[in-house]
């Protein structure tokens, strides 16, 4: 069996400040795939309501962008599973999406994501978006992520991290 190396270089390069002004995916970075990954698992464990586990670190800060249902900052995994809560306890049926990778470097991924349902006491239909950034540790797993309410910020993060 042929083992396949799990990064990928990726050839057009624009700039960050393209990124931010057209939504494209900013590539020319060597891109680790399995943080496509351990974000599509940590999206999947959000829905089920489930403990993250393996894929965010003891220590892993979770900040909430300033105008969401919650601006607090959330530590570790039991941070993660009150993330959730404060995030889901507001709507019924509420589905937390990946909309689009928006940029991706060797330690971090940006993404456009999104709540969704109905709110719980009103019936009104609910559709919370905001970009994320989650940067990983040496060994793959989450170590930080903050929610930004416009792309250029969550861009600019990552440039000067």
């Amino acid at each position: 069996m042929r083992h396949l190396d799990a990064r990928v270089e990726v050839v057009a390069v624009p700039s960050l400040e393209t990124a931010a002004d057209s939504g494209d995916i900013l590539l020319g970075h060597t891109v680790t795939v399995d943080h496509r990954q351990t974000i599509e698992r940590l999206f999947a464990t959000v829905n089920a309501g489930t403990d993250p586990g393996d894929l965010i670190t003891d220590d892993c800060r979770l900040t909430n962008a300033t105008t969401a249902v919650t601006d607090a900052t959330y530590v570790g995994r039991e941070g993660a599973l009150k993330w959730r809560s404060d995030m889901f306890d507001v709507v019924e049926g509420p589905r937390y999406e990946m909309d689009e990778v928006l940029a991706e470097g060797s330690d971090y991924i940006v993404v456009a994501n999104h709540i969704e349902g109905r709110g719980k006491s009103s019936g009104v239909p609910v559709d919370m978006r905001w970009t994320s950034v989650f940067w990983f540790s040496d060994d793959g797993r989450i170590c930080r992520a903050a929610g930004f309410n416009r792309r250029s910020e969550a861009l600019e993060a990552v440039r000067t991290a």
